[in-house]
């Protein structure tokens, strides 16, 4: 049988002007950016139909060649979606991003909180003052533009209580400007020995291809060893013609099969969140009886570490839900 991921992700960079608490850069002994050409090589193999996701731990907008990195993507017509921290404004990439051509469907700012206090202890180095700011000025432009592109605000859940949280979501969900809000858990092995017992999607075709920076391709980009330890990559991107054919190779055919007969190896022994792909869609609502007289329900996709409402159901517009990630 032959696989394919339904998204691409690219560590254009490691580098980040934060220090968020939880981060996985704080084990991640080789910071920097990619290559160009590494990255224009990768672009070259994509043979399917699947979104990009420039970016894993680090702040994409940090390389400085990614305006032309977005020049490339709209023209090729190669859908892409971008997460920021806000604290920055790249005037020629934001203009790219929002471009009629523009193939970028969406923009994650992400804030862990409603509160200085909240998001600038848990999101180190960070203003949320400054955050607030980029985000009013997108909008802005944005109207300006008449962009097509979505605009989101995701949370990490660090140790906010569920009010907290609710809180969060109601508040961004209020503002006509926001199209949807994702809160992730964080995703660390608990060290507990032979955890796991059911295959985790992410070596499927709801599984995601994950290359970082160096050209090493990834079993995943949310768990700590699997990003950062060498003795668990799966090969150098450039072994490989296409996309289809990296995700077929023989060490991912490997796991597969150890995992369909219930041999996990590390790390994904002791991981405690299996990725189920594109995951479970429903409705709910808040828990609290005023908030719910003005957002009576919401749409809520989950899959299984990270969480996304909006009042629209996306997956009729195609634009969210049947590509989102991490």
């Amino acid at each position: 049988m032959i696989y394919k991921p339904y998204r691409l992700q690219i560590e254009t960079t490691s580098v980040c002007n934060l220090n968020c608490k939880g981060c996985l850069r704080e084990t991640d002994p080789d910071l920097g950016h990619m290559e160009p050409d590494l990255f224009y090589h990768i672009l070259d193999m994509i043979d399917i139909d699947l979104p990009l996701f420039p970016w894993i731990n680090g702040e994409p907008l940090l390389h400085p060649k990614f305006h032309e990195f977005a020049l490339e993507m709209n023209g090729r017509g190669q859908r892409y979606c971008l997460s920021t921290n806000g604290q920055l404004w790249k005037e020629d990439s934001m203009q790219t991003i929002t471009d009629e051509n523009s193939e970028c469907y969406y923009l994650i700012f992400s804030i862990d909180g409603l509160y200085n206090k909240t998001n600038d202890t848990l999101r180190r180095g960070s203003d949320l003052n400054k955050t607030i700011e980029n985000l009013e000025k997108f909008i802005e432009l944005k109207k300006i533009k008449g962009s097509k592109i979505d605009i989101g605000i995701k949370a990490v859940n660090n140790g906010q209580d569920y009010e907290e949280i609710e809180d969060f979501i109601f508040h961004w969900l209020s503002n006509i400007d926001i199209d949807f809000i994702s809160v992730t858990s964080l995703m660390f092995p608990d060290g507990s020995d032979k955890l796991r017992h059911y295959p985790c999607k992410a070596f499927y075709n709801d599984g995601v291809l994950v290359v970082r920076r160096s050209g090493d391709i990834v079993r995943c980009g949310y768990n700590e060893h699997s990003t950062n330890d060498p003795s668990t990559f799966l090969g150098d991107i450039r072994q490989y013609r296409t996309i289809t054919e990296a995700f077929n190779s023989d060490t991912h055919n490997e796991l597969r099969r150890q995992e369909a007969t219930g041999e996990f190896t590390y790390p994904c022994d002791t991981c405690s969140i299996a990725y189920s792909g594109k995951g479970f869609h429903g409705m709910i609502a808040f828990r609290d009886e005023e908030k719910r007289k003005k957002i009576p329900f919401m749409y809520w996709h989950n899959d299984s570490f990270q969480s996304f409402y909006s009042l629209e159901d996306t997956r009729k517009t195609g634009k969210l839900f049947d590509y989102i990630g991490g």
